[in-house]
């Protein structure tokens, strides 16, 4: 299962917060075709999960859904994010550590 770092978790919340959405809603993930870097993943606001997605719980009132196919491409992975100094965040994927790695 897809992975969330604290700083991806507090970036998703702010930016629900700055679009004004209702309780529930969330940042959907979604395969969005290949590209010669790989698989395209499309990032939209949505107000609540579709009836297949995966919902990961990022421990916060904001959500992050998973369409099915993206689910499996992000398996094993952290999805993280730095923001910058004018406070535009930027998500992206890591490899999530073996169990015992420190």
């Amino acid at each position: 299962m897809l992975a969330v770092s604290a700083a991806a978790s507090t970036a998703i919340s702010k930016a629900l917060q700055a679009v004004s959405l209702p309780e529930g809603a969330g940042l959907r993930l979604a395969a969005d075709g290949v590209t010669d870097r790989g698989t395209a993943i499309q990032i939209t606001f949505v107000t609540d999960a579709a009836p297949d997605d995966q919902v990961v719980d990022i421990g916060a009132p904001a959500g992050l859904f998973l369409e099915p196919v993206t689910a499996e491409l992000l398996e094993g992975q952290v999805l993280d994010a730095r923001t910058n100094p004018d406070g535009l965040a930027s998500f992206f994927l890591r490899p999530q550590r073996p169990a015992g790695d420190g």
